[in-house]
């Protein structure tokens, strides 16, 4: 669902409640190196392969400000905060023992923030419009509580049909 408050034909403020389903997969390879206190034992090396994906559910609410050229193109930016409803996290590890696997439910973050840019055109239908936009979204926060976990990275093309 979106909202336009359209004040001038030069800016308008646009909101949207979404509901979004991100998905998200790594891997990577790398050596582990095992050293004893004991100095006459001899360090063990061990090459592991890990394979991460993660599936979250979320609903998006953004408020974006916008400029416009009237009957060419539009930017629009603004804050973002996303609430997770659902999250499923999968990690396999690889060694020369075998791959363990280690899943979880609802290790994400509750809440993140985000900033999002876009540009689009907007075309008039009758008496509505309809907008053709693309927006990309940078995370501020991490997904989870970990140091290294990442931020929210986004590409979206959207179509909206304006009811006026």
């Amino acid at each position: 669902m979106s909202g336009l408050y359209i004040p001038s034909p030069y800016f308008s403020l646009h909101g949207d409640l979404a509901l979004a389903l991100r998905q998200g997969t790594g891997k990577t390879n790398l050596s582990v190196i095992l050293a004893w206190p004991d100095a006459e034992r001899a360090k063990q090396k061990s090459d592991l392969k890990i394979e991460y994906s993660a599936t979250q559910l979320n609903i998006d609410m953004p408020i974006l400000a916008r400029v416009s050229i009237p009957n060419a193109l539009y930017f629009e930016a603004g804050p973002m905060v996303s609430f997770n409803v659902y999250s499923k996290s999968k990690a396999e590890i690889t060694d020369i023992f075998g791959t363990e696997t280690y899943e979880e439910n609802g290790d994400l973050n509750v809440a993140e923030f985000d900033i999002v840019t876009g540009v689009g055109v907007t075309q008039s239908i009758g008496k509505s419009m309809i907008d053709f936009d693309l927006r990309f979204v940078i995370g501020l926060t991490r997904i989870s509580d970990g140091k290294d976990s990442p931020k929210t990275w986004q590409g979206l093309l959207n179509v909206t049909y304006w009811f006026l």
